[in-house]
Formats: structure tokens, sequence, C-alpha cells
């Protein structure tokens, strides 16, 4: 289902471990997704560690990739994948969006950007490097993505939600891979068929780069808006 994408040649061998690499700043990963509706692109980045923790950005890119939007928020400490990303709010602090010539600042701490936050919250559920997941299953398999050949391969069982509906999902683990460690993810519906289909196109440990305004610059030329 995913259309095609140069191939990479780097092969990595089997982590030593199951425990996700730590974040930090530089990180980033870029996927293909399909959806039963659109296909496109999503890419995350560590691109700032400030007072209020890791800044971590997003940039989607979706249908005939006129539809771009690009957002960062700031998480106190890395998101537990043992847990919704809805039942970690208090971690959620500046937040900044860029879709199109329009910017938008929020804090998320404050009380009366509630409905923002539910809607950030609500958005990050829907990525599959923060859905909340199951045990790791110990068996290994060598997997081929455009990235490249990873052996040492885990499945881990997931909950992805997809618009306004929660689905079972599959990800595919190496530790390797920063942001997470996914490399293929796809959901599933009551019947089985897939959904939901996401492959790790590159990724890098350093380099990654900010197209969203810096946070504080913005909020000392602009303010903070409320919803």
């Amino acid at each position: 289902m995913l259309s095609a994408h140069k191939q990479s040649d780097r092969y990595i061998q089997p982590a030593e471990t199951l425990a996700p690499r730590r974040w930090d700043v530089g990180q980033w990963v870029l996927y293909k997704v399909e959806t039963h509706k659109r296909v496109g692109y999503w890419k995350h980045s560590i691109v700032a560690d400030g007072r209020c923790g890791f800044w971590v950005e997003s940039v989607l890119v979706m249908a005939d990739y006129d539809d771009r939007t690009a957002f960062k928020v700031c998480l106190e400490r890395e998101l537990d994948p043992n847990l919704d990303v809805g039942e970690q709010r208090g971690l959620f602090g500046g937040y900044i969006q860029k879709r199109g010539e329009r910017v938008t600042a929020r804090d998320l701490a404050d009380r009366k950007n509630d409905d923002t936050l539910s809607t950030v919250v609500h958005t990050l559920e829907g990525f599959p490097i923060f859905a909340r997941r199951g045990a790791t299953d110990e068996a290994r398999s060598e997997i081929v993505v455009a990235a490249g050949q990873f052996a040492g391969v885990h499945q881990v069982p997931a909950k992805l939600w997809i618009d306004d509906a929660a689905y079972e999902s599959v990800l595919y683990f190496h530790a390797e891979v920063p942001l997470g460690g996914v490399i293929k993810a796809t959901a599933f519906n009551e019947n089985d068929e897939p959904v939901f289909q996401t492959e790790l196109l590159d990724y890098g440990l350093t380099g990654a780069k900010s197209e969203v305004p810096d946070y504080a610059d913005h909020v000392k030329s602009t303010g903070v808006e409320s919803d």
C-alpha cells in the first residue's frame, strides 16, 4: 500500500536492549503514512531542550501535499509508553503551531487552554511513536523498510487512535531508532483489515531542525492566545 521510496542500504544489527533509546536533542524520524482516506508523511523531531523540557516537533503533510501543518509541544520529560498520552497531561507546557502563514501559541499548562490541550493529546495518540504499548514479543525477525534492513525486530501490540476511534495495532520495534523505535506499524479494524499503515523512511540521531518559530520569541512579540 505504501508507494515507492528510495531504499537505504543501511543494515542494523539486533539491539542489545528492548528499552527505547532515550530522547536527545537532534533526533528525528520520517515516516510514510497511509490511512483509509489519505497518504502523506509525518516527521517527528526533538528540536530543543528548554526550561519546560523537550520541544518535540511534528510536521504533517497529507493528501496532495497541500495539507501541511507543523507544531511543537514542550514535554517535561519523555512520555511513558505504558500509559495513554491522556494520562500524562500534566507533562505538557508550551505549544506553538504553524499552518500556512498563521502561527498560534498556547500555554497548555494554563487551564484556560484545556480544549487545545485535549486536541493536542488526541493528535499525539494518533502517532505510533506515542501509542500506548503492551508487552513486547520476545520473538525476533528481520524487517526491510525504506530506512534500511533491521535485524532483531520485535512486535509490540499497541492502541492507536485514528480519527475518533481506537484500533488494535502492531508496532515493529528496534531500539536503534530514536523517538520510540518504530520502524513499521499497522492498525486493524474489527474485520482484521488494515486501516492505517506507516513505514520508516529515514531517521537520524542528530541534525533535527525546527521549521516552527521559537515559542519564547513568538510569545514575547505577540502574546499567548487562550481558548
